[in-house]
């Protein structure tokens, strides 16, 4: 069975994988898991070029970038129709739609520390 891989322009949006130690937790309840949710702000150290900073509400977290040995695409199941005349139905005119290209991993191995800042004390 042949299915069409598609790419929507010829320009794809390139995205990056974020590996961390653990997991994330949200106050709030995640009503729709495919949405977009702000965890933290990235920063990247100046002049060095692979080294990553990802602060997440007190905590901040050392990393790097590397490059992927081999791009991965991010594919979007497109379903089709069934085909008519078809007893097993095996084949059906689904099509894979390319959203992006993800060449770039960011690795933060060590564990996230607390961002404690100096308080006055009061007297």
């Amino acid at each position: 069975m042949i299915i069409p891989i598609v790419s929507e322009s010829d320009k794809l949006p390139e995205w990056a994988i974020v590996e961390l130690q653990g997991s994330l937790e949200t106050y709030q309840p995640v009503v729709d898991p495919k949405s977009e949710r702000f965890i933290g702000d990235l920063h990247y150290k100046k002049g060095d070029d692979n080294s990553a900073i990802l602060i997440i509400g007190s905590h901040v977290l050392n990393g790097k970038e590397v490059t992927l040995p081999k791009p991965l695409g991010v594919l979007v199941k497109e379903p089709g129709e069934p085909v008519p005349d078809n007893k097993k139905d095996e084949e059906t005119n689904t099509k894979w739609i390319v959203k992006g290209v993800v060449r770039k991993k960011l690795i933060f191995k060590s564990r996230p520390k607390p961002i404690v800042t100096d308080q006055p004390k009061s007297t």
